[in-house]
């Protein structure tokens, strides 16, 4: 069973099997699909960091033994830079994902879904992603009863670039 799996599924019940696809892809490849024009990726995470309200949540959420995702709004929270963030974002782009450590990975999440929601949910996710494979491995947003219910703003950053303060919160 995949424990990363478990927490989000137990801090976030609106997860649907597109948000499954979506945090596996985000655990095996990182964010390396959002860095092709660095400028513009720059560009869109200021514009979202300024329109997103500091919260007193946590500050990131493992979502494998590499990568997490940073809430932005625990961020600001915490007084931390959006220069910062971009540059620990940036950086953590530059270790690539295979489609194996997807494949794996996913394997891992549907044992998951088999033992902790049911076979029911379990039949759901294997239709998600019988038609997901026929478009190819690719990222995904997010369902939009996941973006109605949770309002998601975070970057997907690799653990060991995170400062230690960022750490010890």
């Amino acid at each position: 069973m995949n424990h990363y799996l478990l927490e989000q599924l137990k801090n976030h019940p609106s997860m649907e099997p597109q948000d499954i696809v979506k945090l596996c892809y985000q655990a095996a490849y990182g964010a390396e699909h959002l860095l092709t024009d660095i400028d513009k990726a720059r560009q869109y995470l200021f514009a979202e960091f300024d329109g997103v309200e500091p919260a007193d949540i946590p500050v990131y959420e493992p979502i494998s033994d590499l990568y997490c995702r940073v809430n932005i709004a625990g961020w600001k929270y915490h007084g931390l830079s959006k220069e910062e963030l971009f540059d620990i974002f940036r950086r953590s782009a530059l270790v690539l994902g295979t489609r194996g450590d997807f494949q794996e990975l996913m394997d891992e999440y549907l044992e998951t879904v088999k033992h902790a929601l049911g076979s029911e949910q379990l039949l759901e996710l294997r239709n998600y992603l019988e038609q997901y494979y026929r478009q190819g491995v690719r990222p995904v947003h997010h369902s939009e009863k996941y973006r109605r219910a949770e309002k998601p703003h975070y970057r997907v950053v690799r653990r060991e670039l995170l400062p230690a303060r960022v750490l010890l919160r």
